[in-house]
């Protein structure tokens, strides 16, 4: 779950706050940048003034650097949102404790989406949980960690890791202690 910031009566997500910090250091720098190239013309003009000829190719073009800096920071990147579901394993192994009592952990980039319900005693468990983020980019890193929960510690029994692209996709991951972890995403 992010963090979120009170201001101004709205709420802003670490994402968004970065994105609108981002912008006015964008603004800040063309503004620096303005006052740079008036600085500039200003000593073409007192050049101009005694009499030296400047090149028509000196001239420096205020409006376009402006204009461009302008469309720089009014894009943002594409976010989207990312529907992850189907969430099923099979051929989980077992331990000394028993049968697999399976869960999975969910992350798109740094965000923690959460996690599923545990499923006691079976090699083949399935999930109902639907995971839902809002400010998924395409090439964000969708994790998922599968678990097999116990009394002290839960044993890591592997993880997934996939970039997201656009669209619906159908994965089969193989897990490092055995196993596999099935599962559906949608990004659009």
């Amino acid at each position: 779950m992010d963090v979120l910031w009170g201001i101004n009566c709205r709420l802003w997500s670490m994402d968004t706050l970065g994105e609108v910090l981002w912008m006015w250091r964008l603004m800040w720098m063309t503004i620096r940048m303005q006052e740079e190239v008036a600085a500039e013309r200003q000593s073409m003009r007192k050049l101009a003034a005694w009499g030296l000829v400047l090149d028509s190719s000196c001239e420096i073009m205020t409006s376009d650097l402006a204009l461009l800096l302008l469309v720089l920071s009014s894009v943002s990147t594409a976010r989207s949102q990312l529907n992850l579901s189907n969430l099923h394993a099979s051929d989980l192994p077992s331990d000394i404790f028993g049968t697999t009592d399976g869960y999975v952990k969910v992350f798109c980039g740094s965000a923690s989406l959460g996690k599923t319900s545990v499923r006691k005693d079976t090699v083949n468990p399935w999930w109902s949980e639907k995971f839902t983020h809002f400010q998924a980019q395409e090439n964000d890193v969708l994790r998922l960690e599968v678990f097999d929960d116990d009394l002290l510690f839960d044993d890591l029994l592997g993880v997934c890791q996939r970039q997201i692209k656009l669209g619906t996709h159908q994965h089969d991951c193989y897990l490092k202690k055995g196993g596999i972890l099935h599962y559906t995403y949608t990004l659009g």
